[in-house]
């Protein structure tokens, strides 16, 4: 008895507030309709029409509406309308269900009779909340009574199939399809979007709710016709968000198939592959037909995609084919990329499958690769795909330098061969292989930046930014490199090794050094960095570990070339580049 006072309490409180958001909306439109009045006219004599003027409208706030405070009082002011009638209506609810809760302790309305009226109940409910929907003023009315008409409907089928065993699972789900259909088809007719995601939400929760045990043929195919069917809503409607649900629901009920002890994953990996392939055509055929809007749903189911397919493809592929199949995926997914790209002004589509497919190639690489060989791939591959992309959009240098942080993965992996004890056997080891590789592509990435992208006669940019980085990185690891390999070399001594490698540190920091400070470049830096370090390293290292004949060789060596600096001229020092590059 108490629920269904209390329930209609909440229907009386809920259909006030949506009242007033109708209204506090339609006041919200007609205000700015009277402020975009029409420009007035003048006659022929010169004299402004009065019903042309521009009147101007001054919004009132909304406290002190006389209007809206009579809003604040809608649910009194709806009682006092035949007041006499809703209480009479209330008084006999009241009784009705002090008469249904009696005939249900004495037993006068069975099993079978109480479901039945159930069922009535909650179709009437639902019914009634549908023929509201019809009414504009009364879309929200209708969309919480046809909610809860069908959540009655529900709720009784289950009191059907677990107290009283009146219903096998497949019959409630069944039904409770149906149900879900006639409210997602209203919701299509009378464009109410509330509606839509409460249909779907409760044909995607109904399995769970009567836990019926389907099989994975049966379950999936299930989910598959909620896919469908959100589908069908969006294609109607453009309601675009409601693809996230279908994808989460999707998500779930895979998921429950990717743990080992599942003996039913191949068949389970056939329908994610269908899913995916979906969810995919339905993204790129909206990317298309509206281009002008980009919706934000799109991104997140197109990135939810990727990454669904990109377990399924670890759990249920064979480890000996999992890296080929990854790869081809990446290669259709580029080609998607590219094809939006072409298509479409936004950079966004493009970018997120072009994201998507560079996972896969990175999951395919690391998969078949391991340690410095990692390095090196992942190396080669990056720098491909700057090349790549220079040749088919070379307008797009935002792209290129995005890119281009990739390189910061295999400068992590390349520490353990920096720290590697193979330098203490030799230099010809994969460690020395991987360091010089790096050397080189960061320098022929700084070259191309330079002359392609924000330095040559054909640059878009003059900020030099990843150009120093790049000259920077470069640097970096042909110093390690140098020092690594003398150390590394048995032929000379270590004290040998480091004079030589601090001797040639100096020489092309002092040349960077004054190169850059005559052009005016990052090269000053860099030779200020080399200059500096040597010096460092012989005041807080050398002076302690070398060996006394040693030190006053190295000292005396780079001292005196420092000290030379003082009386030479950079022009002097430089005059064969300016030459070179007069020509």
């Amino acid at each position: 008895m108490l629920y269904i006072v209390t329930l209609v309490v909440v229907i009386a409180v809920l259909s006030n507030i949506f009242t007033r958001i109708n209204r506090i909306e339609e006041k919200l439109r007609i205000s700015e309709t009277k402020e975009e009045s029409p420009t007035p006219t003048v006659d022929q004599s010169g004299i402004v029409s009065p019903s042309e003027e521009k009147v101007e409208t001054v919004p009132q706030p909304l406290g002190k509406n006389t209007s809206t405070q009579r809003d604040s009082s809608d649910l009194v002011a709806w009682f006092r309308e035949n007041w006499l009638m809703k209480v009479g209506g209330l008084l006999i609810l009241i009784a009705f269900g002090w008469f249904i809760s009696h005939a249900f302790a004495q037993g006068w309305i069975g099993p079978a009779g109480q479901v039945s009226m159930g069922l009535v109940f909650g179709a009437g409910v639902m019914v009634f909340g549908l023929v509201l929907l019809t009414k504009k003023e009364n879309k929200n009315k209708g969309v919480v009574t046809a909610v809860l008409g069908s959540t009655i409907i529900l709720a009784t089928m289950m009191a059907g199939q677990f107290i009283y065993n009146f219903f096998e699972p497949i019959t409630t789900l069944i039904s409770m399809l149906a149900v879900t259909s006639i409210v997602a088809t209203f919701s299509v007719l009378k464009e109410s979007k509330a509606l839509a995601f409460s249909s779907l939400i409760l044909g995607a929760v109904t399995p769970v709710l009567i836990s019926v045990d389907l099989g994975v043929m049966g379950m999936l195919s299930y989910v598959a016709v909620i896919v469908l069917g959100t589908i069908w809503i969006v294609a109607l409607t453009k309601w675009r968000t409601l693809t996230i649900f279908a994808f989460l629901a999707t998500a779930i009920y895979s998921s429950v198939y990717l743990f080992p002890w599942s003996a039913e994953v191949q068949t389970a990996y056939i329908f994610a592959l269908g899913f995916a392939v979906v969810f995919l055509i339905i993204n790129i055929l909206s990317y298309l037909w509206e281009q002008t809007k980009l919706h934000e749903s799109d991104v997140i189911v197109t990135y939810g995609t990727g990454i669904f397919l990109l377990v399924w493809i670890l759990r249920a592929v064979g480890s000996s084919v999992q890296s080929i199949v990854l790869l081809g995926v990446a290669v259709i997914l580029g080609c998607c990329a590219y094809l939006l790209y072409r298509k479409m002004d936004s950079l966004v589509p493009s970018a997120t499958f072009f994201a998507i497919s560079l996972v896969f190639i990175a999951v395919a690489t690391f998969i078949e690769f391991s340690g410095a060989t990692l390095t090196i791939v992942y190396a080669l591959e990056i720098f491909t795909l700057i090349t790549l992309l220079a040749a088919f959009i070379p307008e797009r240098v935002e792209g290129l330098r995005v890119i281009s942080v990739l390189y910061i993965v295999p400068i992590i992996l390349s520490v353990p061969q920096i720290l590697s004890s193979s330098w203490n056997d030799g230099i010809f080891h994969i460690e020395s292989l991987t360091l010089l590789v790096l050397t080189v592509v960061f320098l022929l990435s700084g070259v191309y930046f330079y002359d392609r992208i924000e330095g040559g006669d054909e640059a878009s940019d003059k900020s030099y930014i990843f150009t120093n980085l790049y000259a920077t990185a470069t640097a970096g690891y042909a110093t390690l490199l140098l020092w690594l390999t003398l150390h590394a070399s048995t032929a000379i001594s270590s004290d040998i090794a480091t004079a030589i490698s601090l001797l040639i540190y100096t020489v092309v920091g002092l040349y960077l050094y004054f190169r850059g400070k005559r052009d005016q470049t990052f090269a000053v830096y860099l030779g200020l960095i080399l200059v500096w370090g040597v010096i460092a390293r012989l005041m807080f290292a050398e002076f302690w570990l070398m060996d006394t004949t040693g030190k006053i060789v190295t000292f005396l060596i780079i001292g005196g070339i420092l000290f030379a600096t003082a009386f030479i001229k950079p022009d002097d020092v430089l005059q064969e580049s300016k030459e070179s590059s007069r020509e």
